[in-house]
C-alpha cells in the first residue's frame, strides 16, 4: 500500500510540474497559435532597402510544399501580401527583390512576443507580382462600433471582484456606459502580392 501511494505521489508531482511549465496557458489546455502573431524577415546578400518589406508585409498566404521522396528535395511556393506606402519604399524594394536570390524566415510568436516556431525558406525567387487594383469606391476609414457596457452583476463580475480588483474597478467606472469605437480600415490601402518559389524548407520549434 505504501508503494502504491508513493507511485501516485510521483505521478501527481509530475503532473503538477507539467502544469506549472504551461504557465498562463491554463490547466491542461494547450494555447493555440495565433495567425496574426508573426514576423517575416527577408535576407539577401544585397539587402539594402529591403528592410521596409518586413514592416509592410501584412499576410502570408498559400504555402505549398512539394517533396520529392527519391531525391530528398523540398520545394514549393508561397505568397506575401505587401502594403504599399506613399514614400514608394515598398515598391522599390519589390522591384529590387525580383532580381535577387534570397531567403525568407517566418516566425510565429506567442502572446508575449517570443518566437515559438520558425520556418525558413531557402533559394527563394520572385515568380510573379500581382499589383493592386485601384477603386474610387474603396472606403477611406473603418467602421464605427457601439459597445454597451452592462451594469448587471453576474458570476464573471464577481470573479473579477475577487481575483482582479484593478479590472473590477475599471468595469465599475465604465458600467452602464455606451462607447463608440472606430476600427482602422485598411481595405482602401494598396496591396501587392508576391508569389515566391523556394527550393529548401527548414522548420524549428522552440
Amino acid at each position: 500500500m505504501v508503494i502504491i501511494s508513493a507511485k501516485i505521489a510521483k505521478i501527481k508531482d509530475r503532473a503538477m510540474t507539467q502544469l506549472a511549465q504551461l504557465g498562463s496557458v491554463g490547466t491542461g489546455i494547450l494555447h493555440p497559435k495565433i495567425k496574426n502573431r508573426f514576423q517575416v524577415q527577408i535576407n539577401a546578400r544585397d539587402a539594402e532597402g529591403l528592410d521596409c518589406l518586413t514592416q509592410q508585409i501584412v499576410a502570408v498566404k498559400k504555402i505549398i510544399e512539394d517533396r520529392n521522396v527519391f531525391f530528398g528535395i523540398e520545394s514549393g511556393s508561397f505568397q506575401l501580401l505587401i502594403e504599399d506606402d506613399v514614400s514608394g519604399l515598398a515598391s522599390r524594394a519589390i522591384h529590387k527583390l525580383r532580381t535577387l536570390d534570397f531567403s525568407v524566415q517566418i516566425d510565429i510568436l506567442d502572446g508575449a512576443g517570443s518566437v515559438v516556431e520558425s520556418t525558413r525558406f531557402g533559394g527563394c525567387r520572385v515568380q510573379k507580382v500581382r499589383y493592386s487594383d485601384l477603386d474610387y469606391s474603396a472606403p477611406e476609414s473603418g467602421k464605427f462600433i457601439n459597445v454597451d457596457i452592462p451594469n448587471k452583476v453576474g458570476n464573471a463580475v464577481e470573479y473579477l471582484k475577487e481575483n482582479h480588483p484593478e479590472a473590477y474597478a475599471i468595469f465599475l467606472a465604465l458600467s452602464g456606459a455606451n462607447i463608440s469605437l472606430s476600427t482602422k480600415g485598411s481595405s482602401a490601402a494598396v496591396h501587392h502580392t508576391l508569389e515566391i518559389s523556394f527550393d529548401k524548407l527548414t522548420k524549428t520549434f522552440y
